[in-house]
């Protein structure tokens, strides 16, 4: 059962209850309705259920010998040294007995053992003095272990791991949002060679997961934060970032240092409240949930000039302030899937923007020529948007190393150039590419909208214009080809040949 909020769900599920049935609510906060069937309510609240005079039945914890096995899996091999594992469990298994029996407990304690030294006594024994044990004592719903395994992450991976919060409860967070967010918000640094800072942020994004911070899913190109680890880091993050639910007033005051502010349901217009605006210093703002946003309100870039991070995806306007322009310090501008019909020419003074998401942007045709002067761009995403044409000059963009959705914008095989649209030669020169998504490549010689490619024109290009980045030997890019209404897929690009394969 969806639902766009809570009000909805409630009013959903209870038209449910007239009816004789058997439901399981699981991690239920809050009471909502009676039924005249079977209910299973989980929670950790117990006077909840004692409110609703629920038959309670305590949970058992899990038994010492079950909490060890966890830990161990995680740090040791099948052809490990029984020795060693044993020296290893003289303080193993008294630093899970600190974890109470609580599995999420448990898992986050494994994640800190994983990343020791297996022979380092003195670290093992850190772990287990730690005063970090203690600090349950802040949120009384929150074991120790929680904060002892945020405590052991490395001042980036902190950051990193904060940041998770301001996305809503239970949100399936793609990796590679995520990987942009990082890079945005200035938590990754560049180092010296070849290393791109998304890969730098890949790396942050598997460390955390390997830890148990966050939990991966089909192979982790998303995750997922556990609630009580939510909790942890919204409590860590308080005084200088805030996450506003549904119907949720704003605690902070102009004397707190806010720097994020995350929101649902903005309503009809997108605007933050006065509170909010007053924090001139505002960096980030995030907003979840907001499909009846149909307008931005004109002051908001005004009064927010310092914006680095902005995701308006959830929100649905059809134009942009041209005081979107005024925003020098903007890194992150998400528009996916909202019904722009056109973006303002200002944009091109966005000159420290790195990521830019016009995907499945239904309503937008045409790119502004503007668009060619954002030369600090390193990710644009064009897919699912109906474009003509993308506009010449985007082989300035120097640091382009994503470029999904690129409309081919002449037909070589004519001899006639289109004077607006962007050409494959001009690609050549964008030598961090590493990720490239044709998806208007075919056979189809009548090329009626936007031209279209031959199997045999990508295979010209590539021979003479070899891009991307190589890792041993093979450059990471993707094209999505439609031959016939059928789809294939270019698994890769490789400096001798190119595959294709249905």
């Amino acid at each position: 059962m969806e639902a766009e909020t809570k009000g909805e769900l409630v009013s959903r599920l209870s038209s449910l209850l007239s009816e004789r049935l058997f439901i399981v609510l699981d991690d239920v906060w809050f009471e909502s309705a009676t039924a005249n069937g079977r209910i299973v309510i989980t929670t950790r609240d117990e006077s909840l259920a004692r409110s609703i005079r629920a038959e309670i039945h305590h949970v058992d914890r899990m038994d010492n010998d079950s909490c060890w096995k966890l830990p161990c899996k995680n740090v040791f091999e099948d052809d490990d040294e029984e020795e060693e594992i044993s020296s290893f469990k003289k303080i193993g298994t008294k630093v899970v007995e600190k974890c109470d029996g609580l599995p999420l407990a448990v898992k986050v304690i494994a994640g800190v053992l994983r990343w020791m030294d297996r022979n380092g006594t003195i670290e093992r024994n850190k772990v287990l003095e730690s005063d970090a044990w203690s600090m349950s004592q802040l949120l009384e719903r929150l074991p120790g272990a929680l904060f002892l395994s945020y405590e052991n992450l490395p001042s980036d991976l902190k950051q990193c791991f904060l940041y998770c919060s301001l996305f809503p409860e239970d949100s399936h967070m793609s990796r590679e949002d995520l990987i942009h967010y990082w890079v945005a918000e200035g938590f990754v640094k560049a180092i010296q060679g070849d290393t791109l800072m998304e890969d730098l942020a890949e790396d942050y994004h598997r460390k955390l997961i390997w830890r148990n911070l966050l939990h991966g899913h089909d192979d982790h190109t998303w995750c997922t934060m556990h609630d009580l680890l939510r909790s942890l880091a919204l409590l860590l993050i308080r005084d200088e970032s805030i996450f506003l639910g549904e119907n949720q007033s704003p605690n902070t005051t102009p004397l707190s240092k806010l720097r994020r502010s995350s929101m649902v349901n903005a309503g009809k217009m997108v605007e933050v409240p006065d509170v909010i605006k007053q924090h001139k210093c505002l960096g980030t703002l995030l907003v979840w949930k907001s499909s009846v946003a149909k307008m931005v309100e004109n002051e908001l870039f005004e009064n927010l000039r310092y914006l680095r991070v902005t995701n308006l995806s959830s929100t649905r306007p059809e134009s942009l302030p041209d005081s979107v322009g005024d925003l020098l310090h903007l890194r992150y501008l998400n528009l996916n899937r909202t019904e722009i019909k056109e973006l303002p020419e200002s944009i091109g003074r966005l000159v420290n923007l790195e990521m830019l998401n016009l995907s499945g942007c239904g309503s937008l045709h045409a790119l502004p020529k503007a668009i060619t002067k954002l030369y600090g761009l390193r990710c644009l995403r064009l897919q699912l948007t109906p474009l003509s044409y993308v506009p010449k000059g985007l082989g300035k963009l120097q640091h382009l190393n994503n470029l999904e959705g690129f409309v081919v914008g002449h037909d070589d095989r004519r001899d006639v150039q289109d004077e607006e649209g962007c050409g494959l030669e001009e690609l050549q020169s964008l030598s961090q590419l590493r990720f490239l998504e044709i998806p208007q490549i075919g056979e189809d010689t009548t090329r009626g909208g936007a031209p279209y490619l031959t199997k045999n024109e990508i295979y010209d290009f590539w021979n003479r214009y070899p891009l991307g980045r190589v890792i041993g030997g093979t450059v990471y890019l993707k094209l999505t080809l439609t031959v016939d209404s059928m789809w294939w897929y270019v698994l890769d690009m490789s400096i001798q040949s190119l595959y294709i394969s249905n």
